[in-house]
């Protein structure tokens, strides 16, 4: 995972999301199922509403069931995401705070 070209924390962070994902897939089949994520969320993550809604979101191919690849996939979005609106706002630049909403450029 790709974290603005920090190569010590793209390794940390790959290897936290692959500890993660294991934790998640209980039957070691390589993939997480619906049941197995709300299982995991509720031992992990007890605030998640909506386990279900949140499964669909990180399903990117709709299979039904979550690889690692998708969630690498998920978070690497996010990340670069996440980049493009502190370039805009330096202020907000900690990953504590709330993201600032980008600036309109309004066209003369």
């Amino acid at each position: 995972i790709e974290t603005l070209g920090d190569p010590e924390h793209s390794d940390k962070l790959q290897a936290l999301v692959t500890e993660s994902f294991k934790a998640f897939d209980s039957d070691n089949s390589g993939a997480v199922d619906a049941t197995e994520f709300a299982e995991a969320l509720r031992k992990y993550c007890p605030d998640v509403a909506d386990p279900q809604r949140l499964f669909s979101m990180l399903d990117l191919d709709d299979d039904g069931a979550l690889e690692l690849a998708e969630l690498v996939a998920t978070i690497q979005a996010f990340l670069s995401a996440r980049a493009i609106v502190t370039r805009w706002s330096p202020a907000e630049n900690d990953m504590n705070r709330r993201m600032a909403p980008a600036k309109t450029i309004k066209a003369s």
